[in-house]
């Protein structure tokens, strides 16, 4: 508990001198409750199984741009004793496909990529786009004074946080590049799929690779990320405000919130790596979120008449980061720089 709680329950044992037995002591209102920069970091996992860097001829591997599988002969070992495979495919030949050559003899290879985005501006924090809520609130005066009062005070709030980013944006990608032994096949310049069950004539690789994993190289990632999260508030707080004129009241709340949310991430990526073909990822995913938290706000009230008053609200909620796990992307959620702004009215009765 901090020390404004101690302050406002404190303030609960003072006697109410100068009360005035006509005085409310309801107060029920609506407000428009707004977020500020809350900020959310886009990351990346690696989107395809290349499989471990094992040298296995029998594993099934897949990348951002092909695939080698195990076909029905087991992968077995074919004249010259190097264990090949029929099912295999690439997106382009051209970038991809060294053929071979009779002079100086080559027996010519396929590359094979695994790409992970892991930082640049792609994954830099965002904050939000602010977009008004709805709250209503209840409070109870438990005590009034001739210029103050303490209460109780509890309200529900609904809102939509979006974080979203659009265009190119640059990035670094960790790339894996596997590479096969072609045995001098020579293969389509284009994009290639070979079957699963080989048949006499089908054209075979050898399936065992040789790996390198070479620094971070510099990337131009295209397309959008997005992530919306609607979520519904409660919150409990004593309240006490002090009048130092008619017309004007100032008060401070601090109190605990417990939150339910809903998060759904959306993202379609085009990403630009020289010297491989342009890597295509998208998706979406939804998450549950439930969690407590800690307000302080301070509140300015203007009376406008005696039972109508207009206020403005500033708050700052203490909570954990929210993580949203969707497999190949995630999103953290992090609220300790965020700021709430609440406009509204309040009825007196």
């Amino acid at each position: 508990m901090n020390k404004t709680s101690l302050l406002l329950i404190a303030v609960c044992g003072l006697p109410a001198s100068g009360q005035a037995e006509d005085s409310t002591r309801h107060h029920f209102g609506v407000g428009l409750p707004t977020t500020i920069n809350a900020k959310a970091r886009f990351t990346a996992a690696r989107a395809t199984d290349p499989g471990p860097d094992d040298h296995s001829p029998t594993r099934n591997r897949f990348y951002n741009d092909g695939f080698t599988r195990l076909d029905s002969t087991g992968n077995a070992a074919f004249p010259g004793g190097v264990p090949s495979t029929s099912a295999y495919g690439y997106d382009n030949g051209r970038l991809q496909v060294v053929q071979p050559t009779a002079a100086p003899p080559t027996s010519g290879s396929l590359a094979l990529h695994s790409a992970q985005l892991n930082g640049g501006d792609y994954t830099k924090q965002l904050g939000n786009q602010p977009f008004p809520g709805i709250e209503l609130f209840y409070r109870y005066d438990v005590k009034q004074g001739k210029n103050w009062s303490l209460g109780i005070e509890g309200g529900v709030s609904y809102q939509l946080l979006k974080w979203s980013q659009d265009g190119a944006v640059n990035s670094a990608v960790d790339l894996i590049t596997d590479t096969y032994n072609l045995g001098g096949v020579s293969l389509p310049a284009t994009s290639y799929s070979g079957p699963i069950n080989w048949s006499p004539g089908d054209s075979v690789i050898g399936s065992t690779p040789t790996r390198t994993m070479g620094p971070s190289t510099p990337a131009i990632v295209k397309g959008s990320r997005s992530l919306n999260l609607d979520v519904v508030q409660l919150r409990l707080a004593p309240a006490l405000d002090w009048r130092p004129t008619e017309r004007w009241e100032l008060g401070v709340q601090t109190g605990v919130m417990l939150g339910l949310g809903f998060t759904q991430l959306n993202y379609s990526d085009r990403v630009a790596v020289p010297g491989i073909p342009t890597i295509s990822e998208n998706g979406s995913s939804t998450r549950r979120h439930l969690w407590t938290g800690w307000f302080n706000a301070v509140r300015v009230s203007l009376h406008l008449d005696a039972q109508w008053d207009a206020h403005l609200e500033v708050r700052h909620v203490l909570q954990k980061p929210l993580h949203h796990d969707g497999g190949p992307r995630s999103v953290t959620l992090n609220f300790s720089e965020a700021l709430g702004f609440v406009v509204g009215l309040g009825y007196r009765f």
